[in-house]
């Protein structure tokens, strides 16, 4: 009989588990906002960037096309976000972050900023830095495997 696998020393288990604690942490500090972690940065993206379209930001948020599309839906039906034709390409929305989309965002800040901090925060400063830089070489290394 084939002995049992820890699954925590495959690293596709890992990454996922501490993804799935990333939300559940975003949830808990930003109770009551009513926000998912891909709205908020799809939210971060349109303020930083008004009149983007959302193949840009279906790029820019590294989150697919078709979830972008719904993440967009749902934020303009709560009058979060403005969608415009653009005036070069009909077929294709320009997006825009309206006053309460603005309010929102100035007032999850704090929570969301101290949601990224708990995501961290069992590891030393130093630690942290490492882990992000190494995440981001990974991430850097499949976006070039993929050009």
């Amino acid at each position: 009989m084939k002995s049992l696998v820890d699954p925590f020393s495959k690293p596709g288990h890992v990454i996922r588990r501490l993804q799935q604690y990333a939300v559940l942490i975003f949830h808990e500090e930003t109770a009551g906002f009513d926000l998912t972690p891909t709205q908020y940065v799809t939210l971060q993206v349109v303020e930083h960037r008004p009149g983007i379209d959302q193949v840009t930001l279906s790029e820019l948020t590294a989150i697919d096309r078709s979830m972008t599309a719904r993440i967009v839906e749902a934020l303009a039906r709560r009058g979060l976000i403005d969608k415009r034709p653009d005036a070069k390409d009909r077929r294709a929305n320009s997006l825009y972050l309206t006053a309460k989309g603005r309010r929102l965002l100035e007032t999850i800040e704090p929570s969301a900023d101290w949601s990224q901090a708990k995501i961290l925060a069992p590891l030393r400063p130093a630690e942290r830095r490492q882990f992000m830089q190494l995440v981001r070489r990974l991430l850097d290394g499949y976006a070039k495997n993929r050009e």
